[in-house]
């Protein structure tokens, strides 16, 4: 399939900070349909921005699903689990 391009607005505690545009790679999902699993049509992944994956039965919800996908990826992380994190590391023997 085509790469189609989007805008992504980058947001910091609701402010605007950055524009970009992304590249994602739309796939066919050729798995077999079987009785009872929820099985998308379609599922994509950005080109630029690692385990920003997606799925959905139209392209226009691939669409939907990773501008969403790439909002969460691009949040900052939050000080309290950077906090949590640093402190699991001291704990730990090498």
């Amino acid at each position: 399939m085509n790469n189609p391009l989007f805008t992504v607005y980058n947001k910091i505690r609701g402010v605007v900070f950055m524009k970009r545009t992304y590249t994602i790679a739309i796939h066919e999902n050729k798995e077999e349909l079987e009785e009872g699993h929820n099985v998308k049509k379609y599922w994509a992944q950005c080109i630029e921005i690692p385990g920003a994956i997606t799925s959905g039965d139209t392209i226009e919800e691939i669409k939907e699903n990773m501008k969403e996908a790439i909002e969460l990826m691009l949040q900052p992380i939050p000080e309290e689990l950077l906090k949590e994190e640093k402190s699991s590391d001291e704990n730990v023997t090498y």
